[in-house]
């Protein structure tokens, strides 16, 4: 999936925090604006851009300004090299002068079972994690400033080829962050130049595999050997290739690396049932010896990993690390019989296969796993587990490892019960050989006793050294609340404040505050985020030093005993400053999210003042916690326009306040107001990749997934067109155009090549299964929808279509993926068999639930109340409502009770009334500026003591709503609502729910209405547009109708010819008139006949029928000629239309 960029807007809605990070990021010549830090919280969405001016951001040397940095909402910066075009070609990755400079790159990659793996990145041999997977990256300069946080996503987009030193670089999973640089608030610029002195680290938050259904979390990291470590800025040594040390940022060949967890659906499905888990007999005894257990055990160590070595051509040591006491070691095992069928039908697959075979194995051969056994480690770490012979019956065989050893899987779970991510041969669920990893297991390498055994005369299967250096899973995040290196530095004698989220590593930490030069200045063991202290000293504060100088940093980080796995930093200044403000954005009369200006050092009884700031704003003046002045711009915007704004800073004489080199303190920036909102601002177009065959023109629309969510009239164009002469991957832009003009560019991917069937996948994808989640299983190239469930394979496979339900993919190969009886077509379509459910009540009264019913194609019983989604259509009860009836009882519940889930009765009084012949309801209406509307009850026969309620939007315009006891009609005033205004009124149930909203217009009053009929300038033509309204309003008048048909085809062949002209089509006074004067219409359509009805239309063309005052097009209200196409005779001559002849006619 391409990455969608918003080409540098600053986006409504952004929180406040998020615009004023406005990101340090320059070219080498340009004057550098600033940022704060921030921490990752959550996979990375686009926000926002904080400064969209292209030259303050650095691409390479020959693409500057390509790879913009985007603001997004867990506040990283989005730096993606290869979604900007910067990164084309694997080549480019390591061109450290070139495409690739201050390029940081790598692949994230998930450890299949692949013979002779390797620990380096230059090895390819691993599976990819899903493309567009979020990446992030931090890094620390040697001055101790810590960076932002920076994030990329993984692509498939980039082939793999070889380095030319006996390695690769791209492929799957390929990832590369543009690194940009920032400024300090002193200032200086700080770029990333793989200096030994600097730091870096690279990771991926936990995921899923799609083929599985399982969890990938990060295991092993390149660099730091751990996830969240630090690593030295020239390489840690385990792969990483700089390519211009101390010159640039170009880093090549990082890594991350992804465990697998079997816990698909919240279960272990590697780990036998019932009997079948056995404990083992010696309890966590390494040494007992227990008879009839000697000859077949498996036996090694486990411990926890710090990332105190740098391993890269041996298996992880113990050196240094502690021992994990009291976990439990689980290792399942395939019954003979088993074996030879899953020889066949997973491991004669490709590796990255496996994982998802197997799962598929054990759900069709539930019998498969002859046991599981398990056992706890002893103060060591050493475990034992002892297998009996009259469960675990494999041959066993002299010397070489038998089908036992060849065929297991193991995992380790901590005290808590939570599968340990862990270094060993086992790291994807996969019934595998003990010596399957290579480089991988952990050393000293696992290995087989298979000798005789005298004293037990028999041959032995042993297997020894089967180690798990274990990494559980742990992000902590520091954050020094109110400091930073840009917006808020602090001053000698400051205090500043740190605290801590997320989860301590289990290996023990430490809090420590340092100087720019690494020198421990305060240090505590901790072991807990909520409590910094150790003894008498606490960690959660820090006295900056009375000699520290401007330009200083200080910065804390929380370390496991090896390794740093989080930092923030701050900044030391005494010049009083006014921190920048990113340009903003705003709309006439909606008020503003509020805009936060920060000060640094100002004197006593100095303060900010704003001038040249957009009319209805103002610079808000308050005090902080400690008494300091906080100041902010608030307010509502009242005038359109580009606004340059200047914050001075002025002591208490008004005087201004300098600098150290006695220029004035203050800062600039753009405020636009804009008439209205624009509808690039508002919505957000996703690309979607599309499949083409060789030749053919691929459409624009096909490549945004969610087009039906964009406004009515919305085009989409090919910035360039797309090069389908020969096949592959190319890269293209679509924009997108809104009604009112502005534009989007989404950057999509269109793979070119052969499709036969026109389902959205080439043949090549099809035949080989490349592109299903579901086991990469092959689809039929010749047939658009191989499973023949309504939906075709792309659509599946990507999701595109099951939009209710997350985009997630459907089983292209299987009509109902998620056995519930209903195809994924029905589901995803709102199983269109079933249009609607009645349920009938004791007392017979019945009531109507209509469709359309979207149900979960994944999940077989989508409400939860433990009746599969097909069942519920079949037997009248509604699958995505888990009490149907709503009489307090889950539908599931009352039928294992033998009771009718759907009658309404079944609990008494939880829900005494009887279900209602279909609830009231009301059509929209309108109602007469300060007038009265009755709408009359078109639903279900209205219950006075039904204890029915009205609520009316917007509240404070005095308009109110009743329903008449004795019809059910429903009354409404409008209050003080103006023309044109629109009020919701909501009806409830006694219970809250919402039986019906109706929507009223407020029209003109009988004094507007006079001077709207009364004027017929240009009537002509407003008749002939305004004809369809008419007919639409009169349609359920029997008198009328049948002259409105008459008129259908001449009217649509007219108004079709009236588009056509000089734009004087209006929608808006199309709308007006239906909503405005449809009241006064009716009246004088029954009362004075069609003709009349006509005559009044022909009026309505006057300015003064739609509210904000002209709506109809220049070339009308001036009265110019006008010439209409297309219109069913064949005069073209022009004329000019005057209210003496429009009365005539």
């Amino acid at each position: 999936m391409a990455i969608h960029m918003k080409n540098g807007k600053i986006r409504r809605g952004v929180s406040l925090a998020a615009a004023a990070l406005s990101l340090a990021l320059v070219a080498p010549t340009i004057q550098p604006v600033v940022a704060p830090q921030f921490a990752v919280t959550a996979a990375a969405e686009e926000a926002t851009n904080a400064n969209p001016d292209k030259k303050h951001f650095y691409g390479s040397v020959d693409k500057p300004g390509l790879t913009q940095p985007k603001l997004q909402a867990d506040g990283s910066y989005n730096v993606d090299a290869i979604a900007s075009g910067q990164i084309a070609k694997a080549v480019d990755l390591t061109s450290a002068q070139t495409a690739g400079k201050d390029v940081v790159s790598g692949r994230a990659q998930i450890l299949t079972p692949k013979g002779g793996a390797l620990l380096t990145a230059n090895w390819g041999g691993f599976d990819s994690i899903p493309a567009g997977t979020p990446v992030y990256m931090q890094w620390m300069d040697s001055d101790g400033a810590v960076s932002p946080v920076y994030s990329t996503k993984t692509s498939d987009t980039i082939a793999e080829e070889s380095d030319g030193k006996a390695g690769t670089v791209g492929g799957k999973g390929t990832y590369a962050f543009a690194l940009p640089r920032w400024v300090d608030a002193a200032g200086k610029t700080h770029r990333f130049k793989t200096q030994g002195k600097q730091r870096y680290r690279i990771w991926v938050e936990p995921t899923q595999n799609p083929q599985t259904g399982n969890t990938l979390v990060p295991l092993r990291t390149a660099p730091g050997m751990i996830p969240f470590a630090y690593d030295r800025g020239n390489g840690g040594g385990i792969g990483e290739f700089p390519g211009a040390v101390e010159t640039n940022g170009n880093m090549a060949k990082t890594g991350v690396w992804m465990f697998e967890v079997p816990n698909a659906d919240g279960v272990n499905y590697m780990k036998a049932k019932g009997d079948k888990l056995v404990e083992d007999p010696a309890h966590g005894d390494y040494n007992a010896n227990v008879p009839g257990y000697m000859t077949r055990t498996v036996s090694g160590s486990m411990w926890l990993e710090t990332g105190n070595e740098r391993q890269l051509f041996t298996g992880a040591t113990s050196t240094a690390n502690p021992a994990a006491q009291g976990y439990t070691v689980f290792a399942s095992a395939l019954t003979p019989d088993a074996i030879q069928k899953y020889e066949r039908d997973v491991r004669s697959l490709p590796a990255e296969k496996q994982a998802a075979a197997t799962k598929k194995f054990l759900a069709e051969n539930p019998d498969a796993i002859a046991g599981t056994v398990y056992g706890k480690t002893d103060k060591d770490g050493h475990y034992k587990l002892r297998f009996s012979d009259e469960m675990f019956t494999h041959e066993k065989t002299l010397g070489a490892a038998d089908n036992f050893q060849k065929y297991l899987y193991m995992w380790v779970e901590d005290p808590q019960g939570n599968v340990v991510p862990s270094y060993s041969t086992y790291l994807q669920p996969v019934f595998q050989p003990y010596d399957q990893v290579n480089q991988w297991r952990p050393a000293p390498a696992s290995a087989i006793n298979n000798a005789w055994s005298a004293s037990n005369n028999s041959r032995m299967s042993r297997l020894y050294n089967v180690n798990f250096a274990g990494v559980p899973y742990s992000q902590v995040k520091l954050d020094i609340t109110n400091f930073d290196a840009t917006d808020k530095p602090a001053a000698p004698g400051d205090v500043a404040e740190a605290k801590l989220n997320g989860e301590l590593p289990i290996t023990g930490a430490t809090m420590e505050w340092r100087d720019g030069s690494g020198k421990v200045l305060k240090s505590c063991k901790i072991t807990s985020i909520s409590n910094l202290t150790d003894g008498d000293k606490d960690c959660s504060k820090f006295e900056v030093p009375a000699d520290a100088k401007d330009g200083d940093f200080f910065y804390a980080v929380v370390n496991n005993g090896a390794n740093d796995i989080a930092s923030d930093s701050f900044i030391v200044t005494s010049t009083p400053r006014i921190a920048d403000v990113a340009d903003q954005n705003g709309t006439v009369d909606k008020a503003i999210d509020p805009v936060k200006v920060n000060t640094t050092n100002l004197p006593e009884g100095g303060k900010v003042v704003a001038e040249g700031l957009p009319e209805g704003l103002k610079l808000v003046e308050s005090k902080d916690e400690n008494g300091k002045p906080v100041y902010t711009i608030e307010g509502t915007p009242t005038k359109a326009g580009n606004y340059d704004v200047t914050l001075k800073a002025v002591d208490k004489d008004g005087n201004p306040i300098t600098d150290k080199d006695g220029k004035p303190v203050e800062q600039t920036f753009k405020y636009t107001i804009s008439d209205k909102e624009t509808d690039a601002s508002k919505y957000d177009p996703q690309g979607k990749d599309q499949t083409v065959n060789k030749g053919d023109t691929p459409k624009a629309e096909d490549s945004i997934a969610n087009l039906n969510e964009l406004p009515e009239g919305t085009k989409t164009e090919f910035k360039k067109p797309v090069d389908t002469t020969t096949e592959g991957d190319k890269d293209a832009t679509v924009v997108v155009t809104y009604p009112d003009g502005s534009k989007d560019e989404v950057p999509v991917v269109v793979h070119v090549g052969k499709d036969s069937d026109k389902d959205g996948i080439t043949d090549k994808d099809e035949e080989s299964g490349a592109k299903n989640p579901f086991n990469n299983e092959p689809t039929d190239p010749n047939k658009a929808d191989t499973d023949g469930d309504g939906i075709k394979d792309g659509d599946e496979v990507d999701g595109s279509k099951n939009v209710h339900f997350g985009n997630k993919a459907t089983n292209p190969n299987k009509a109902d993926t998620d056995n519930d009886g209903l195809t994924d077509g029905q589901e995803i379509n709102g199983n269109p068999q079933v249009p609607s459910i009645t349920i009938k009540d004791k007392d017979g009264n019945t009531k109507v639930i209509s469709g359309p019913f979207y149900t979960d194609p994944n999940k077989a019983d989508t409400d939860g109340d433990g009746i599969n989604d097909g069942d519920e259509l079949k037997n009248g009860t509604d699958p995505t409502n888990p009490d149907t009836d709503g009489d307090g009882v889950n539908d599931g519940d009352e039928v294992k009770q033998g009771k009718n889930p759907a009658d309404g009765t079944d609990q008494g009084d939880v829900n005494p009334g009887p279900i209602s012949k279909d609830t009231p309801k009301w059509e929209d209406s309108n109602v007469k500026e300060g007038g009265e509307v009755t709408i009359p009850n078109t639903g279900g026969k209205y219950d006075p003591n039904a204890g029915y309620t009205t609520e009316v939007e917007p509240a404070g315009n005095g308009a109110t709503a009743e329903i008449d006891p004795n019809t059910g009609d429903l009354k409404v005033k409008p209050g003080n609502a103006k023309y044109g205004d629109t009020i919701t009124v909501t009806v409830k149930d006694k219970n809250g729910k919402v039986i019906d909203t109706v929507k009223i217009t407020v029209g003109m009053d009988d004094k507007h209405l006079g001077v709207c009929v009364g004027a017929s300038a240009a009537s002509a033509v407003p008749l002939l547009l305004l004809l369809p309204v008419a007919l639409g309003l009169v349609g359920n008048v029997p008198e009328v109708r049948g002259i409105a048909d008459g008129f259908g085809k001449q009217v649509e062949d007219i108004n079709t010819g009236i588009q056509k002209t000089l734009g004087i089509y209006n929608p808006e006074l199309a709308v007006a008139f239906k909503n405005n004067v449809a009241p006064h219409l009716q009246n004088a359509v029954l009362g004075a006949g069609f003709l009349a009805a006509i005559g009044l239309l022909a009026g309505v063309a006057a300015t003064q029928c739609a509210p904000g005052g002209d709506q109809l097009s220049s070339n009308l209200s001036s009265g110019k000629d006008v010439k209409v196409e297309g219109s069913s005779t064949e005069d073209t001559t022009t004329t000019t239309t005057t209210p003496a002849a429009a009365d005539e006619k």
